[in-house]
């Protein structure tokens, strides 16, 4: 069967156009699994209280002291929070981490 053949047929059968139309796709998810596991995982979760508890290495790491860190927080934490009944949003002190880092 040619390819104008397989078209005149898909035109011509309707039951035939439906199930080519209607296949099932491939599930598709939200977050990856590397993400899931962030909060147990994350460079943030993991490395973020241990700098907390380290002044000196957080002042290396985040180039300004935690007193700072979070004095900018408050400043901007209502801008960056979010809000979803779908999953865990990244919270305020993560993205605040990223964008210094």
């Amino acid at each position: 069967m040619d390819v104008s053949e397989e078209l005149y047929l898909l035109d011509t059968n309707p039951v035939i156009k439906y199930l080519l139309l209607t296949k099932k796709k491939e599930k598709q998810f939200w977050v990856n699994d590397i993400f899931e596991e962030r909060e147990k995982f994350g460079e943030f979760h993991t490395l973020f209280p241990k700098l907390l508890a380290q002044p000196i290495k957080f002042f290396k790491y985040m180039r300004m002291s935690p007193s700072t860190f979070y004095y900018i927080l408050e400043k901007i934490q209502p801008f960056l929070e979010k809000q979803s009944n779908f999953r865990k949003c990244i919270t305020s002190a993560e993205k605040l981490t990223v964008t210094l880092r």
